[in-house]
């Protein structure tokens, strides 16, 4: 953040002269000692020489020999500058806090006042630093050191703070000699965000109000700029990793983005709008500082990016400190969107999937008992967690859950586990046909009274004769999950079909792949599964979107070309409203609550910035079908 590193050099280097402590402190009577001006002197020396470690030694030293003497308080204050520059900021403040208390009508007591505001800043303290910074505009004499201070005060509102902020802090800090901070940033502001008329009519009144303002010239910059007005066309901004692991991927996004933006401008060649493509490498550092820079510009009115959850996540997060809209047409992971207000997630996460199909399966094929094989990763647990607790919640039962590793090729000990539960509940259902009207509980009692180990041995024979025996289905299990991924499909479908388990098969993400369906359909036919992307290829305006795509690109859109058309699209449509500046445009985002794009339609339900328009398809007979 360029102008945050710009105020702290000011704050550096700002009332900060050797004459400043020439002359001994008039609140202490007492006589000159040549031994305490030698020393002092030494100490100052060393200090205007930068060696600020040996300063503050040498001035410490002094004042253990000489606790109270002419030198005193600017001896402590000088220590106090020597911490700052040395970053050791408690200490600097313990000596400021010890100036203040032994000596509070010291001469240095606003100098004092502007090294903490100083150090506050620098701790990110920035309610502290305006109280410190308010009381010296209000109380002190030196019109030197009150300007400065109005200065910083200014310059710190304009490096952390929106339009909307400023507004809400004029509240708590209301003091008269304060409101000429307030009116000249607000019209900095609004100049910053294109709104150079209301920012015109802002100074205006400046002028008019505070002719004799100790910040005029800062006022007269500001308007000298808006006299000339605007030079810089408003951007978007494209992060992707263009080079490395995924740059197909990445490449087809951003070839996405480019047609929806070259789309829109054969409409709109009047406004000034660029877009700008920016290159990762796949790095999060390389990602992190582009998005810094670009979220220092004024004139970037959002970001599109990036592809893989992690960085999406990285630079969203940096993006939110400055406002800027984030859409991510790729990421999926759970929670990027709560990363920051600025962030709106295009490809539903992994929450919503498993959610979505839960419902499905429960409300709409009435399945009520469910077991699930997913992997054991991050992708797995997360869309299991999800799914199971949506089928608990809507009053489905979870029989089993398994889980296999990364590069497993024999399913036999998942699938026998799920097959064992399944006719466990088969003969179990079968008692309970026999023994109408009695509990699990009851059932078990019965037995007890009657030959209890026996019995036990009995079941427990047939439960293991029928499980090794395959020629029984299982037909207990309504529902089977398998959120797996696309290479371990072939190895899981005909395993899953030799254990005869007559279930519904449910689906995660990357099911959708019809070559390897074809070659095991005989064992998956009918499975529903969740997908980011189904675009109606015949319809017209795919068929459209294909052509200008392939004219353009000299190659067939993929369904990341198809994500980042979409998610160009939607940022465009808050465009059309009217927003050019970075607030507007989250305002219009936060309102479009439906958006039909290429792959099907986003939705975003009320305060979610999650596209929650997921894609059920089912496979039979070779074809996807979308479910309604």
């Amino acid at each position: 953040m360029k102008k945050i590193h710009l105020v702290l050099i000011v704050f550096l280097l700002l009332h900060l002269t050797s004459n400043v402590f020439a002359k001994p402190d008039r609140q202490i009577a007492a006589p000159q000692n040549p031994e305490v001006e030698k020393a002092y002197r030494k100490g100052l020396q060393l200090y205007l020489k930068g060696r600020y470690g040996v300063a503050a030694w040498e001035l410490q030293n002094m004042l253990m020999l000489f606790p109270k003497n002419r030198r005193t308080t600017s001896a402590l204050y000088l220590i106090a500058r020597a911490d700052f520059h040395l970053k050791k900021y408690r200490e600097a403040n313990e000596a400021l806090d010890q100036l203040l208390k032994d000596y509070p009508q010291t001469a240095y007591r606003y100098d004092a006042l502007f090294l903490k505001a100083a150090i506050a800043y620098n701790e990110n303290k920035l309610s502290q630093s305006f109280n410190l910074l308010a009381e010296i505009i209000h109380r002190s004499k030196n019109k030197n050191l009150v300007r400065q201070s109005q200065k910083i005060f200014y310059k710190t509102v304009l490096s952390n703070y929106a339009l909307p902020d400023i507004r809400n802090l004029q509240g708590r800090f209301s003091s008269s000699d304060l409101k000429p901070i307030w009116m000249l940033a607000a019209a900095s502001k609004m100049w910053d965000a294109g709104d150079f008329e209301q920012a015109k009519k802002k100074l205006q009144t400046f002028f008019k109000k505070y002719p004799n303002s100790l910040l005029i010239a800062e006022a007269r910059n500001l308007q000298k700029m808006i006299e000339k007005g605007p030079s810089i066309p408003s951007k978007i901004a494209v992060v992707l990793p263009i080079t490395g692991f995924y740059r197909e991927q990445a490449t087809d996004v951003a070839n996405g983005i480019k047609l929806a933006f070259a789309n829109w401008k054969q409409s709109h060649s009047d406004t000034k709008l660029q877009l700008n493509v920016f290159d990762t490498h796949r790095n999060t550092i390389q990602a992190l500082k582009i998005t810094q820079k670009l979220a220092g510009d004024r004139n970037v009115l959002a970001i599109l990016g990036s592809l893989e959850s992690d960085p999406t996540g990285a630079i969203g997060a940096v993006a939110s400190c400055k406002n800027l809209p984030l859409i991510a047409p790729t990421g999926t992971e759970n929670g990027i969107a709560a990363l920051g207000e600025n962030i709106f997630q295009m490809d539903g996460n992994i929450d919503i999937r498993g959610k979505i199909l839960a419902e499905y399966a429960i409300r709409q094929l009435h399945l009520k008992t469910f077991a699930v094989l997913a992997p054991a990763d991050e992708y797995g647990k997360q869309i299991t967690d999800s799914f199971t607790e949506m089928i608990d919640h809507l009053g489905g039962k979870i029989m089993a859950e398994t889980w296999y590793y990364e590069g497993s090729v024999d399913f036999k000990r998942q699938l026998s586990h799920i097959r064992n539960v399944g006719l466990e509940k088969m003969v179990w259902d079968s008692l309970r046909t026999v023994y109408p009207g009695y509990s699990d509980s009851e059932i078990d009692s019965l037995f007890a009274i009657e030959e209890p180990i026996r019995q036990a041995q009995n079941r427990n024979k047939v439960i293991r004769k029928l499980a090794d025996s395959t020629a029984v289905p299982v037909t207990s299990i309504d529902g089977v999950f398998l959120p797996v991924y696309t290479d371990d499909i072939k190895y899981i479908a005909p395993q899953y079909a030799m254990f005869n388990i007559q279930s519904q098969l449910l689906g995660g993400d990357y099911w959708k792949d019809i070559s390897i369906l074809n070659d095991n359909q005989s064992y998956v036919n009918g499975v529903i599964f969740t997908t980011d992307v189904f675009a109606k290829e015949n319809a017209l305006p795919y068929l459209r979107f294909q052509n200008r795509y392939r004219k353009r690109f000299q190659t067939s859109p993929s369904k990341f070309s198809v994500l980042g058309y979409d998610s160009m699209n939607y940022l465009l449509q808050a465009l059309n409203s009217g927003a050019r500046t970075r607030e507007d445009l989250l305002k219009a985002l936060r309102n479009i609550r439906e958006f039909d794009g290429l792959h099907g339609s986003f939705k975003f339900l009320e305060g979610s910035r999650v596209n929650s328009g997921i894609v059920l398809l089912r496979f039979e007979n070779g074809t996807f079908r979308k479910l309604e």
